[in-house]
């Protein structure tokens, strides 16, 4: 739904990404917790740390990351770079979400990059 409001509200996923922004201690505390690097957002919270009763479910929600790197970009046309958001807020979600993924994953015999499961 996020990106979808990028294009239409960009200052409602602006606050949206800042919120996640101020939980990503948390985030990060949780990933090595799962012995992974970078930030794994929570599936549901309400300060930054999983709330699910259902734990399987919310080990396995690394997806919440992509989801907001997704909505932190790209821009809609014509829209100009906000930079202190990006420099203050978006670069960094960025980078903890791409540490994560790449902490999942592995090269296959081929050289190829792949995250299994």
């Amino acid at each position: 739904m996020l990106p979808v409001l990028t294009y239409t509200q960009p200052r409602v996923v602006a606050d949206a990404l800042r919120w996640r922004h101020s939980t990503l201690d948390a985030a990060k505390a949780r990933a090595a917790q799962l012995g992974l690097e970078g930030a794994a957002f929570p599936w549901r919270t309400i300060e930054g740390d999983e709330c699910s009763g259902y734990w399987p479910a919310g080990t396995a929600a690394f997806h919440i990351g992509a989801d907001i790197a997704y909505a932190r970009g790209p821009l809609p046309p014509g829209q100009p770079e906000d930079e202190d958001f990006a420099r203050d807020y978006g670069l960094e979600l960025l980078v903890q979400t791409a540490r994560l993924w790449r902490s999942r994953g592995h090269h296959d015999a081929q050289g190829r990059f792949r995250i299994d499961g």
